[in-house]
């Protein structure tokens, strides 16, 4: 579920919410800014490395980030999302 809380042009920003599961995730032409406000879980990277999320979790995807989240507590996370062109994805 995801709340967007404002707009301007290429530039958002909303509060979302996923229940205990696991899930891929991608940002395809965007980067993402979140900061978890609730719950907690892990987020593993293609090479195999991960980070745990919690309460006060602030973190970047970059456009063409790819994701496993395993998510143990709802989550909570307030994000800003920014449009980039394709040629400046990493």
């Amino acid at each position: 579920m995801s709340y967007r809380l404002w707009a301007r042009e290429d530039l958002r920003t909303g509060i979302w919410e996923v229940t205990p599961g696991e899930f891929k995730s991608t940002r395809p032409g965007y980067d993402e800014i979140c900061q978890i406000l609730s719950g907690s879980g892990t987020i593993t990277e293609p090479d195999g490395s991960s980070f745990e999320i919690g309460p006060g979790t602030l973190f970047v995807t970059p456009a063409g980030w790819e994701g496993h989240w395993t998510i143990r507590e709802t989550v909570r996370k307030m994000w800003v999302v920014k449009n980039v062109p394709a040629d400046a994805e990493q």
